[in-house]
């Protein structure tokens, strides 16, 4: 039986890979700061307390195991200056994991924080993410790294207004937005197969969407139900930022999905870990309006 801790689950996504994990039959630990809530959370995973800034907690959460799956987790207000999980964490996660002999580490980030394009800012948080990517590939544990594309909860998801969907700009570009179901299926795929050890993969569904056509197709297969997609110009996102400074942090990353010129890159992702079985018409016939462990499912 694999023997794997895991650290920040406060992610639909990291909720979802536990799942997986778990019907898989693995032994999952969970390194936690909340340790009664995450109890609550994963009734049938370990939980442990630990802090990623504490060498001796992350000492005592990774001894035994043989990999530790890894998600960023960026607090409101945080800034660039703080100590953060995907740095200074990370570092601590390499430091000791190597030390105790992990097998594998496992981690995710975003497909658009290498987004270099022309007239294109960096945010700090995306520079932040792109530096623990190349951290972890250059460490000295054995990795996997998931590059994910948008997932097809965060369609469902978008800023909710009445009976209207509010989208940041556009949205004129194409996603290739995945089921997280799909997603925590290819991690645990690549979790038991070893030619996935120091691989990355981009993490993509299986056709390009626009926000525009996606709520199209909720459109068609929900009609009724489905929200109408309403855009909101980014300066009058930015202006109201100033007033609701938690809006920040999804303006900054709805900017930068607007603006990023996604392409196709999964062909040996499938090829390794399965190709994705949830189509967008087959999510949203299924929808029921909650995630993992977000409080509303069961």
């Amino acid at each position: 039986m694999l023997s794997i801790a895991v650290v920040g689950t406060s992610s639909p996504s990291a909720a979802s890979v536990v799942d997986a994990m778990i019907q898989a039959g693995m032994d999952v630990t969970i390194g936690s700061v909340f340790p009664y809530a995450d109890a609550r959370r994963f009734p049938k995973a370990h939980i442990q307390h630990c802090n990623v800034f504490d060498a001796d907690s992350v000492a005592l959460l990774l001894e035994g195991r043989q990999a530790v799956y890894v998600e960023g987790v960026m607090q409101h207000g945080q800034k660039e200056s703080d100590h953060l999980m995907e740095r200074e964490g990370l570092r601590t996660l390499l430091a000791i994991g190597h030390v105790v002999g992990i097998e594998r580490i496992c981690y995710r980030a975003p497909l658009m924080i290498d987004d270099v394009s022309d007239g294109h800012k960096t945010w700090w948080v995306h520079a932040v993410q792109r530096q623990a990517v190349d951290t972890v590939c250059n460490g000295r544990i054995p990795y996997t790294v998931y590059r994910t594309s948008s997932f097809m909860e965060d369609i469902a998801m978008t800023c909710m207004w009445g009976r209207r969907a509010l989208v940041a700009g556009r949205g004129a570009r194409k996603h290739w937005f995945i089921a997280l179901a799909d997603y925590a299926r290819q991690v645990v795929r690549s979790l038991v197969v070893e030619s996935t050890l120091n691989t990355t993969y981009p993490i993509q569904g299986a056709e390009g969407f626009t926000l525009e056509q996606a709520f199209e197709v909720w459109q068609r297969v929900r009609p009724g139900h489905a929200p109408r997609l309403q855009s909101v110009p980014l300066p009058l996102l930015h202006a109201a930022a100033l007033f609701y400074p938690r809006l920040r942090s999804s303006i900054k990353e709805a900017a930068a999905m607007s603006g990023y010129s996604e392409r196709f890159q999964a062909e040996r992702t499938w090829r390794d870990l399965g190709r994705p079985r949830i189509s967008l018409e087959q999510f949203f016939a299924q929808w029921k309006g909650a995630l993992p462990h977000d409080g509303t499912s069961s």
